[in-house]
């Protein structure tokens, strides 16, 4: 196993000076609807509407073949039906962002995401609590 290392590394030779904006501008294309990370979001409300993907590739990584960078997901969390007035929310979850990178083409492109979506159930492992999770004081 290989240890991740910062992309910007010159002995890497994977960063180019225009990686981050150009995975910014994947980010902005990127359909995260078709990505199996969308089905963490979209239980969480009636209706989930995707915001937004920020990307930081000044902090991205490299392990072995993976390049990673972590980001930020924004979604509107929204409840009811659309007859009656409902309520909706911002909500914003970290993500870990894997893409590829060609730095002969200068081009970037998002392979998947994993999104932590733990802190909506507010239990830090991402799953429901269980009613035995509950204690008195």
């Amino acid at each position: 196993m290989s240890v991740p290392v910062r992309i910007q590394n010159p002995g890497r030779k994977i960063w180019f000076d225009e990686m981050p904006e150009k995975l910014s501008e994947a980010a902005d294309d990127y359909d995260i609807t078709s990505d199996a990370s969308w089905n963490d979001l979209d239980i969480l409300s009636t209706h989930t509407e995707y915001e937004g993907l920020e990307v930081f590739a000044e902090s991205g990584a490299i392990a072995g073949e993976d390049l990673t960078a972590p980001g930020v997901v924004h979604v509107t969390l929204n409840y009811g039906s659309k007859s009656d007035e409902g309520f909706a929310t911002s909500e914003s979850f970290p993500a870990i962002v894997h893409f590829t990178a060609d730095p002969e083409k200068k081009t970037v492109e998002i392979v998947s995401l994993e999104i932590d979506t733990s802190s909506f159930y507010g239990d830090g492992d991402g799953d429901s609590p269980d009613i035995d999770d509950t204690s008195s004081a």
